[in-house]
Order: structure tokens, then sequence, then C-alpha cells
């Protein structure tokens, strides 16, 4: 078996398969019901290593493939380039990304939408509030992307410091219903995801290679 694959195109298809895809285990824990039962631990522990996995494996892969576009052999001196580049990004990204959610949690706490009002008037739904926490919490992935970094490690670690900081600052009848709200447009997101996928499949045109098909 021979290969014209040399090791910097490898390292990118390996670091593009490398990410991990847990929606049915966690569909099976969700449906035992595994957070309600005390045992949240191993529902979030799979929840959380996939996630930083996919945007460890993200990073990854955009270094080793600006590495494969200049066509640059793969040396020690790269090594360390790369290295230090994913460092910096990684690192970098993370500390936008905590920024960020202690901006948006120190905000929600001064602003308070909707606590002077009515407590009828918000019963059911603060669209200020709701709307105020969903813009705070993309522009950290915005300024990542603007500035070179990791746009998803980024807001990854947004949303565990808004998770830990933010969410107490919102008002009650928020609370209540915010993170079934996230969870609904996290599926609709997933399920997005996977139609264009389904159809892109389609719309390729001489992409097809049969005996990696048959295989």
């Amino acid at each position: 078996f021979t290969s014209s694959l040399e090791l910097p195109e490898c390292l990118a298809f390996g670091a593009l398969i490398s990410s991990t895809d847990p929606v049915t285990t966690l569909a099976i824990f969700k449906e035992q019901q595994l957070p309600e039962n005390g045992r949240g631990h191993l529902y979030y522990s799979v929840l959380g290593e996939s996630i930083l996995n996919d945007a460890v494996a993200i990073t990854l892969f955009d270094g080793f493939s600006d590495l494969v576009r200049s066509r640059e052999a793969f040396s020690a001196e790269t090594a360390w380039r790369i290295l230090g580049s994913f460092a910096w990004t990684f690192c970098g990204s993370t500390m936008l990304g905590v920024a960020g959610g202690m901006v948006a949690a120190l905000l929600l706490k001064l602003a308070r939408l909707g606590s002077g009002s009515c407590e009828e008037e918000h019963i059911f739904f603060n669209v200020p509030e709701i709307g105020v926490v969903l813009v705070l919490a993309y522009v950290p992935f915005l300024l990542a992307e603007a500035c070179g970094l990791s746009g998803i490690v980024s807001i990854m670690f947004t949303g565990i410091t808004m998770r830990r900081f933010a969410h107490f600052n919102l008002t009650q009848a928020t609370r209540q219903i915010f993170l079934p709200t996230i969870e609904l447009l996290a599926s609709l997101c997933e399920t997005y995801v996977f139609l264009i996928l389904g159809l892109g499949v389609f719309l390729m045109e001489n992409a097809y290679s049969r005996p990696v098909i048959l295989w």
C-alpha cells in the first residue's frame, strides 16, 4: 500500500476526524434522567469532554491546514511554531471567553432588565432580558473570529462563565425558562447542521469515490 499524502496532510486529516459526537450517548443519559437522579456528573462530564475535544480538534485543524496550504516541509521548527500558535489561540480564546462572560454577568447585575416591572408582565417571557443574554453570549465569538482566534473555544468558556456568574443575575421568571429555551435553540441548530450535511452529499459533483463507499 502506497500513499502520496504528506505528513502535514495526515496531521490535518487526523485532527479533522478526532472530534467526537456523543449525541446518542447524551440522548440515552437524558432518557434515563441521570441529572435528575443525582448522576449529573456523568452526563456533564461526557458533554464537557466532547465540547472541549471538538474545540481542540478545530484549533489543531486550522493550524495544520495552514501548514498544508503553505506547502512548507514539516520540521521541528514548524512543529514548535504550530504548538505556539495553538497555545496562543487556545489561551487567548479562553481569556476572551471568560472576560466576555464576566462582562455579561456585570451588565446583567447592573441593568436588571425587567426587574422593575410588574411581576405579571414577565411571568412567562422576559423578551429584553433573554435577547440581551443571547447577544452578550454571541459577542465573544464574533470578537474571537475577528481577532484570528477560535470562536468555538471562546464561546464555550463564555457559556461556562455565564452559567456560573450571570445565570443568577437574571430575574426569577427568566431563570425558569432560559435553559429550556437554550436547549430548544441548540436542538434546532443541531438539526439544521445535519440537514445541511445531508444535502451537501447530493450537491457535490465529481466528489465521490466508489471504492471508499464500498469499503
